[in-house]
């Protein structure tokens, strides 16, 4: 099963990380982080199909949060590993438009609007290299799990549903930090979802800072 292999490769690259942390525990150090996160999901011509219509589904970003913790160790003069632990809340707007084709043969439609708020808790494995002394180039794999998906009808706080999508996520992260003080940086990454749920593909933009404890 795909999942499985996934998880089997994301604990290897856990397990050689912690390894190599290990080693160099002296050249190590933990901190906080926290920021602003854009979201949206990649669609190509995408249709939810139901048994009375074809519901062409569009999404549309809009500002969620994050909050987190980070391992941070030297691997050489250049390269920095990490290992994070983030809490994401995510939230987006969905419009579909619903065409029913009753039994006279019309072709009504409507637009439905929903907003979506899903929470999640990711697990990013980085490569940080220096590009130079204060700005450092990030790149690796972003292990996600979705907590809650709920639906609301906008302006109002009824939630429309609690949905059952699919609750794994393997992004590519890719980003760029850059050091304020020798305890603070600057950080913007671009996240990209590599295993289709049933939206679509993620895309989330980030920009927060992060604190060197």
């Amino acid at each position: 099963m795909k999942i499985t292999q996934y998880l089997f490769t994301f604990i290897i690259i856990c397990s050689v990380t912690l390894v190599n942390a290990q080693t160099i525990s002296k050249n190590s150090f933990w901190g906080v982080k926290g920021g602003l996160n854009v979201s949206q999901f990649k669609v190509d011509n995408y249709s939810r199909m139901e048994d009375n219509g074809d519901y062409p589904i569009d999404f549309s970003p809009k500002p969620g949060f994050y909050v987190g913790a980070f391992f941070k160790f030297k691997i050489n003069d250049i390269f920095l590993g990490s290992t994070e632990v983030i809490y994401s809340n995510r939230n987006m707007d969905q419009e579909a438009i619903v065409t029913i084709t009753p039994n006279n043969g019309a072709t009504p439609s409507t637009t439905l609007q929903t907003s979506i708020n899903q929470q999640l808790l990711t697990f990013p494995v980085l490569i940080n290299y220096g590009i130079t002394n204060s700005i450092h180039l990030e790149v690796g794999p972003q292990l996600g799990f979705v907590l809650s998906s709920d639906s609301f009808i906008p302006n109002s706080t009824s939630t429309v549903m609690n949905n059952s999508y699919d609750t794994f996520e393997l992004s590519g992260v890719f980003g760029l930090s850059y050091d304020l003080l020798d305890n603070l940086s600057l950080e913007g990454r671009f996240g990209y979802g590599f295993l289709q749920r049933e939206e679509g593909f993620s895309n989330v933009y980030q920009l927060g800072i992060a604190h060197k404890l």
